[in-house]
């Protein structure tokens, strides 16, 4: 198992959560302030999102902090995780 919860499953549920409150990923991005193309890199997993900004996207997407994480296999991994975020 690794250190980091998987980009792809992180990717998907920034997708679905989006796709759920119903907005673009240029709603997402000028209401976060940055690019289309930066949601466009976070949902295909071209780029990682920063654990600082997960907070951020999910109040814009209307939902918890946790949605946007994987459930990790490992209690300690997912400490972790919440530290950083």
């Amino acid at each position: 198992m690794g250190d980091q919860p998987q980009q792809s499953d992180v990717s998907s549920l920034i997708r679905q959560a989006r796709k759920a409150a119903g907005l673009s990923q240029a709603d997402v991005a000028s209401r976060l302030g940055v690019t289309q193309t930066c949601i466009s890199y976070w949902e295909s997993g071209q780029r990682s999102i920063h654990a600082c900004d997960l907070p951020r996207l999910a109040g814009v997407l209307g939902v918890e902090t946790a949605a946007l994480v994987p459930p990790a296999e490992d209690p300690a991994l997912a400490c972790a995780v919440w530290r950083n975020a």
